[in-house]
Parts: C-alpha cells; structure tokens; sequence
C-alpha cells in the first residue's frame, strides 16, 4: 500500500506542471523584438523575432505609420502615432516546441498586436500542417511591449521650415516563463498524502 501511494505522489509531482495545458499544445514566447526602418514603398519595413523554450520564429511585417515613416518625409516634432502592427506570412523562419516547420505549412487568422496602440496581445493561435498532420497551437505572447523611435532634425534652410526624419524604431517585450514553485508541488504532494492516509483510517477492518 505504502508504495502505491508514494507511486501516486511521484506522478503528481511529475505531471502537476502540465494540469493547467490547454487542449491544444501550448508554448510561451518569452521574448519579443522588432526592428523598424523607413518605408521607402519597398514592402515590409519591420523585421521580427519571437522566441521562447523550443520555440523561435523569424518574421516580416509592417505598422501603419504613413506620412511619418516614409523615406524622405519630415515630420514636425519627433514622434509618431503608433497605428496597427502586422506580422506577415509566411514567415521566414518557424521552429514550434522543437520541431521546424516549412513556413509554407504555417499560418494564422489574427492578430500578434492589437488594433491600435502596437502592443501585443496575450496570445495567437497558429495552424501548422494539413490533412492528418493539421493542429493547432496556442502561442503564449507577453502582451504589451514598448516602442521606440528616432529621428534625425533637419534644419531649416532658405524657404525650407526644417523638420524631423524619421531613422530607425525598435520594440520589445518580454515575460518570464510560468513554472510552478518547488513549494507548491510538495504541499500538492502532502495533501495528498493526509487524504490517502484518512481513507485508510477509515477503511473498515475484517476480522
């Protein structure tokens, strides 16, 4: 009996960092960095990272920023109104708890950032494979982040008022990752231990 029940606790210590998982496989990103230059009408001027435990994805995206971050164009102070932040697909890189993925094979519906503000949601949702091989995966993103921006002052000359250009931006978020505490396990493991210890106290014995 003694060894059943240490065999039980053994397993709840074990697999208690896994009770709160979603249906689908979850994995943290625990930090993320962008990197924005001028549009110069190219295409996407952001470049991305996430990365987490078993988990790096490489992106291209955008902001809607137009006139103020536009190759060439002078702003009057040196700031920005931060509109909607896009990821792009496919991206470049993906590798999903330890497994790479050909971006072909990756995609989602919505969204890495909220609609204005440019901060990151809590999480996205990604489809990987098709067919058989098609599941879904639960992104857990550190929401909000910062933005920062430069830029160059031109100074006036002649007719020309003079201005602000825009150079460079860059973002970052990060969170820690959520692992239950030692303590914790073993009050879980204790607890259970004083209800098996109960039930066979008050198990009635045959003579």
């Amino acid at each position: 009996m003694k060894r059943l029940l240490w065999i039980v606790v053994m397993l709840v210590v074990r697999f208690a960092p896994f009770s709160y998982a979603d249906s689908i496989q979850t994995l943290q990103i625990t930090q993320v960095t962008g990197s924005m230059s001028p549009n110069d009408g190219s295409g996407d001027n952001i470049f991305f990272t996430f990365t987490g435990p078993g988990t790096s994805i490489t992106a291209f995206g955008g902001m809607e920023c137009s006139p103020w971050c536009s190759s060439g164009y002078l702003s009057p102070d040196p700031s920005g109104p931060i509109g909607q932040v896009f990821v792009n697909l496919p991206f470049l890189t993906a590798t999903l708890g330890g497994k790479t993925y050909s971006v072909d094979s990756v995609g989602y519906n919505c969204c890495f950032f909220a609609p204005f503000g440019g901060d990151l949601n809590k999480s996205v949702i990604l489809f990987v494979g098709e067919g058989d091989t098609f599941k879904e995966i639960k992104l857990r993103l550190p929401g909000g982040g910062n933005w920062s921006f430069v830029f160059d002052f031109v100074p006036p000359e002649g007719d020309f008022a003079g201005g602000y250009e825009f150079k460079h931006g860059d973002f970052f978020s990060s969170a820690s990752v959520v692992v239950p505490e030692p303590e914790t396990l073993v009050l879980l493991a204790t607890g259970f231990v004083g209800i098996a210890g109960m039930i066979r106290r008050k198990r009635p014995i045959c003579r």
